[in-house]
């Protein structure tokens, strides 16, 4: 559907790759209002507008990650005491340069986080913390991963109990 109508100056791209039944698209509003009513008149379970402020993880954020690509090259990144799993392609890295460069392509890319979970399961993790608002990412850990225990600091509060990560 995407595909389809991504054309004439219009773009809707897969935005986030959650699970093989729930993906997020991002593009030009009237592209992203196109694409739902096709989704709902080829039989999706449910397709919906997000309230969204910008385009994330698709090509119109290019622009901004060059931008943000001169505010990280002034900065003195340290190598990683531990793996890094990023969003951009699921891998598995310590590489400071590979992370620096997938900090820059996860803002114009695809969330692959259907992947991701794969990723977790190779590295056998025992617990998980999402901090940030909101417990979306735990929610679709807790339908991929059964035995993980699953700690969300979404609040100020959370982040006090410092108890709770150890």
């Amino acid at each position: 559907i995407c595909l389809s109508i991504t054309k004439d100056g219009l773009l809707v791209q897969l935005a986030n790759i959650n699970s093989s039944n729930q993906i997020v698209i991002s593009g030009y509003k009237k592209a992203v209002d196109i694409a739902i009513q096709q989704s709902n008149e080829a039989g999706a379970k449910r397709a919906l507008l997000l309230p969204m402020s910008i385009p994330a993880h698709c090509e119109l954020m290019e622009p901004a990650s060059e931008r943000f690509k001169k505010i990280l090259d002034t900065i003195n990144l340290q190598e990683p005491n531990c793996d890094v799993v990023q969003n951009v392609d699921a891998s598995i890295s310590n590489s400071l340069s590979k992370i620096s460069e997938n900090l820059i392509s996860q803002i114009y890319s695809p969330v692959r986080w259907a992947e991701i979970m794969n990723s977790f399961k190779k590295l056998r993790l025992s617990k998980c913390v999402e901090c940030g608002p909101g417990k979306v990412l735990s929610g679709l850990i807790k339908r991929t991963l059964k035995d993980i225990e699953i700690i969300s600091l979404d609040n100020y509060e959370s982040f006090l109990d410092k108890e709770k990560i150890v």
